[in-house]
């Protein structure tokens, strides 16, 4: 089985356990600047919701330090496969325009994919779109001077933008190369309530379209800092939790019960770095 590593604290991992629910954090919220900055000229960082890992087997000394808890915390492995893809299916009654084509699968349904106030972009019925491995290079800023193109139709003077969706959060520059990232990609932007049968006309369409158009070019935030998609109790089962190098006998303690309470895997190893990092 292949795995995928994520270094946190403590506290986190006892969030993932009971919610069951891994977290995506809106970009402007992550630590790499530079990368938010490139897509802010854009407008686009915004919309940009992550989830960080790296499929690295070897234990970093500095993720321990950077993303658990000053090495107290954990670095929690899973299957790769960490979201489930399920057919996509549209609730009963919808018009055509929610028609959706058969065999479309994807690791969010359709309900969570379209809410009152936000769209999820539908991209990640890719799986080559949803993961993927960052990509290092000298000048992040010269990847993406194109990502997004404006243009006005001559005649009717509407604005379209073609935003290049593969290319998003795709690259960062090369000093966090040490990262060796990966990670889960969301695209979300602010979206109009829809009626209860959905797209019922093309008037209603074009309305939810502009409607993100506009927040797009005004600036308008997707409405929530993080957003947390539920995973499969399966892939808990099978979670592997290794306590930083400065890990305190209590805190082994805690993270034990934990895992005996959520899982059936209740033995959290120890790092291979412990003992020999000074306190």
């Amino acid at each position: 089985m292949e795995l995928i590593h994520h270094y946190t604290s403590i506290k986190t991992l006892e969030l993932i356990l009971k919610n069951r629910c891994i977290r995506f954090n809106r970009l402007d919220r992550v630590d790499d600047l530079s990368e938010h900055k490139a897509l802010r000229k854009y407008k686009l960082d915004k919309y940009i919701f992550v989830s960080c890992w790296t499929e690295d087997a070897e234990e970093s000394i500095p993720l321990w330090n950077m993303y658990s808890d000053g090495m107290k915390g954990v670095r929690i492995s899973l299957q790769k496969e960490v979201f489930t893809y399920k057919e996509l299916v549209a609730p009963k009654g919808w018009t055509k325009y929610g028609r959706i084509e058969p065999g479309t699968k994807s690791p969010i349904n359709f309900i969570t994919l379209i809410g009152d106030n936000y769209l999820i972009m539908p991209f990640i019925t890719n799986k080559s779109n949803f993961y993927r491995k960052v990509n290092y290079v000298e000048n992040i800023e010269t990847y993406y001077q194109n990502i997004l193109e404006r243009v006005v139709d001559p005649v009717s003077n509407k604005l379209t933008l073609n935003i290049k969706m593969g290319d998003i959060a795709y690259f960062k520059n090369k000093e966090w190369l040490f990262q060796k990232e990966s990670r889960f990609i969301l695209i979300i932007f602010p979206a109009m309530k829809l009626p209860e049968d959905g797209f019922i006309n093309k008037k209603v369409s074009d309305d939810y379209s502009n409607f993100m158009l506009n927040s797009i070019v005004n600036g308008k935030p997707a409405p929530f800092e993080y957003f947390d998609v539920r995973i499969e109790k399966d892939v808990l089962e099978n979670m592997r939790v290794v306590m930083g190098p400065k890990t305190i006998l209590t805190d082994h303690e805690k993270v034990k019960e934990m895992l005996n309470e959520y899982t059936i895997k209740p033995k959290p190893f120890l790092s291979k770095s412990y003992g020999s990092i000074a306190l």
